[in-house]
């Protein structure tokens, strides 16, 4: 499986770094990882905004990437129509891939139909502008349905599942993955989590997930004695 990572900072020259590992589901790994990098969302989109109004100041930073991704609802309340088509002409003449960060099952979207519904004429937007989708990561929908829903688990499963088979149908070439919490869902869970959903996909005849990120809180390591890196690798 492939490790990669990905990175949030202040803009210019103070680079604050972060990592949260990554795993392709693939048969075969590419030759490199792949490389994410997702600005920060605060300040009304100040850093994501920068990327593009400053582009000279990064210009060693984004040979070394592959994808630049963001999260799909703060691209439709902080930037204009204006703004994404100019910025999509910039990403499409780096040769970036474009990522976003997306809900499946959500306290406002509860069902991965609601989801989509609600995300899709966002997407529809920034595809009318130019966008070219290469990959969209889930937020913590197991997570959610433990901890804000209050849902079964099999509940989380059933509602991914029917969120991933949606996206598929109106955008197949598009890259699906999950994002999940480590160690606050310990390492038996995330096992049987992935094994779980994979297997519903399969039973609907969908293709599977594609890659999946563990957001690592190592402060637990330390501070709570809870989790280790040896189980990340466990997963990986």
């Amino acid at each position: 499986m492939e490790r990669t990572r990905r990175f949030r900072w202040p803009f210019a020259s103070t680079l604050a770094l972060y990592a949260s590992c990554c795993f392709c589901l693939a048969q075969a790994s590419p030759a490199r990882p792949e490389v994410w990098l997702g600005p920060p969302s605060c300040d009304n989109g100040r850093w994501f905004r920068e990327l593009f109004e400053k582009p000279d100041e990064w210009k060693e930073t984004r040979s070394l990437i592959d994808v630049l991704f963001y999260a799909d609802h703060n691209l439709k309340r902080q930037f204009t129509d204006d703004e994404l088509r100019k910025w999509v002409g910039q990403l499409n003449e780096w040769r970036l891939n474009f990522g976003m960060e997306v809900g499946a099952i959500k306290p406002w979207g509860q069902t991965g139909e609601a989801c989509f519904k609600v995300e899709k004429p966002n997407w529809d937007r920034l595809q009318s502008l130019g966008a070219n989708f290469y990959a969209i990561a889930m937020d913590e929908p197991l997570l959610c349905c433990r901890l804000h829903i209050h849902k079964p688990d099999d509940y989380a499963v059933q509602e991914t599942a029917n969120y991933i088979a949606l996206v598929r149908r109106h955008f197949s070439q598009m890259k699906i993955g999950d994002i999940e919490t480590y160690p606050s869902i310990p390492l038996a869970d995330h096992i049987w989590w992935i094994e779980a959903l994979q297997k519903k996909l399969a039973e609907m005849g969908v293709r599977g997930l594609d890659f999946y990120r563990l957001d690592v809180n190592w402060a637990n390591f330390i501070v709570q004695n809870h989790g280790c890196w040896g189980e990340v690798r466990q997963i990986e």
